[in-house]
């Protein structure tokens, strides 16, 4: 009897911290007790686990307990072991969504060439993953066949996606050079008062994106309150966000993500200069200098372009595309696709010194993506017969989605922040060489990638704007 009741203290204080149980599905038990490592605790087997567990939650629902609404994502990410490996099954889901990233930031850039863009394709991905879960017929077709799945992934998806949410938010200690690198994701989801939303539904907001719920239309007092959640959220990038004010029949998805990334070996900041920059939108810019000769950073020089992975503390990594020619960006960005940087990131090989140049810079970009998803095929979404069917039972259509992002790269790191916002209405390679260098004078693309290989963020540098 003593282990019995070590054990439901256990699942007491730490796997109920953000539970509400009358909505947890049997799947989502066994997804609980896999992530919380419970199979090992008292020596008990999985089986014999799984059914205390289960005896557990009835008998807190007959006992009318009630489990946080808040989900705790922090708790659960420190709580929770991750060693980032993935299944087959679960890269190929990663390099499609990385397809997808490509594919929109592509139209993206051609909508604003000769500037510079910061997009979080996490950001976006989550949203269109979210709103998936409440869509049917034609509307649900055209958004998998954009995001390369098919409705049955769907739930494979936001299994997968609560999973990237905890291992990207886990920050650890690393021996010697502090603490790792993270990305955080909120969700919110505000609802007016005569949205009734489906219990499947809110499900997947509250379990597998850590959703919070807010209930009345969005006026003023409500404005202020989602701008203070958008700047906390973001750790103070994204100040201003220009929420839009809606009625009763409304509702409105927010997805903040905040990256913090320190650089495995920094750059001196003594070093950081004004030079050249060329082909771009200023004819100088603050350049930061490096001689690296630790193998810490990978190079690779391709046909006509290079790449240069530039880590940060924890596994996230920077990929600097740096075109040969310095007006060859726009060439660059119209042959790009998913298999020509995974093929890049393939020859990418360590020297014993590699000489760097690279812009310090600062970025603000936001964007509206209605027409850049519509042109990737998801036109139905925005529509008056648009199928969103399983978020409520009346039919609502998507008004826009817009993000706001913020990149900030210096000697020490990144910060990088954004909020994507969903607002809905109510219907009536060669040999290794001793040396390298990678002189970033000219405009480039970037992304940062996380320790599972999503491509989280995407931008491109023009220069000072």
């Amino acid at each position: 009897m003593q282990k019995g009741f070590i054990f439901f203290c256990y699942i007491n204080t730490n796997m109920f911290v953000s539970l509400k149980i009358k909505y947890i599905s049997l799947h989502k038990k066994r997804q609980l007790i896999k992530e919380m490592k419970i199979r090992t605790i008292l020596g008990y087997s999985y089986r014999v686990i799984e059914v205390l567990f289960i005896l557990y939650i009835s008998a807190c629902v007959f006992a009318g307990c009630k489990g946080s609404s808040k989900k705790n994502l922090l708790k659960i990410a420190a709580m929770t072991e991750e060693d980032y490996r993935l299944s087959d099954e679960q890269k190929i889901m990663v390099r499609n969504s990385n397809e997808f990233a490509v594919n929109l930031f592509k139209k993206i850039c051609e909508e604003r060439e000769d500037s510079n863009v910061f997009v979080s394709t996490t950001g976006m991905l989550y949203s269109l993953n979210i709103i998936n879960n409440g869509a049917s017929g034609q509307t649900q077709q055209e958004i998998c066949h954009a995001l390369n799945i098919v409705p049955t992934d769907v739930e494979r998806i936001n299994n997968l996606c609560r999973r990237f949410m905890i291992g990207q938010a886990k920050v650890t200690e690393h021996e010697f050079l502090g603490p790792t690198s993270y990305m955080r994701t909120a969700t919110l989801f505000q609802a007016g008062e005569d949205i009734d939303i489906s219990k499947s539904f809110q499900e997947v907001l509250e379990y597998d994106y850590f959703a919070g719920i807010i209930k009345g239309k969005i006026d003023n007092a409500m404005k202020q309150k989602i701008k203070k959640w958008c700047a906390e959220k973001t750790e103070g990038l994204i100040k201003d966000f220009n929420i839009k004010e809606n009625g009763k029949d409304s509702a409105t998805l927010l997805v903040a993500n905040y990256f913090n990334g320190r650089w495995v070996q920094e750059f001196d900041k003594g070093s950081t200069k004004e030079e050249p920059f060329y082909g771009g939108t200023s004819p100088k810019v603050n350049m930061m200098n490096m001689k690296e000769c630790e193998k810490v950073f990978s190079y690779a020089k391709l046909d006509d372009y290079s790449m240069l992975k530039i880590p940060y503390v924890g596994g996230y990594a920077l990929y600097i595309i740096l075109p040969d020619k310095a007006d060859g960006l726009t060439a660059l960005l119209q042959s790009l696709e998913g298999r020509k940087i995974r093929y890049a990131m393939s020859c990418l090989k360590s020297y014993d010194h590699v000489y760097i140049k690279i812009p310090k810079f600062e970025v603000d970009y936001t964007f509206k993506a209605n027409e850049c998803l519509a042109s990737l095929g998801i036109k139905k979404l925005f529509s008056n017969d648009s199928q969103l069917t399983r978020i409520q039972s009346r039919p609502m259509k998507v008004i826009e989605i817009l993000q706001s992002s913020k990149v900030i790269l210096d000697e020490d790191g990144t910060r990088a922040g954004a909020i994507t916002s969903t607002s809905f209405a109510t219907l009536s390679s060669l040999m290794h060489p001793t040396e390298a260098y990678f002189y970033a004078d000219h405009p480039f693309a970037y992304i940062i990638a996380d320790p599972f290989g999503n491509y989280c963020f995407m931008g491109t540098f023009w220069g000072n704007e």
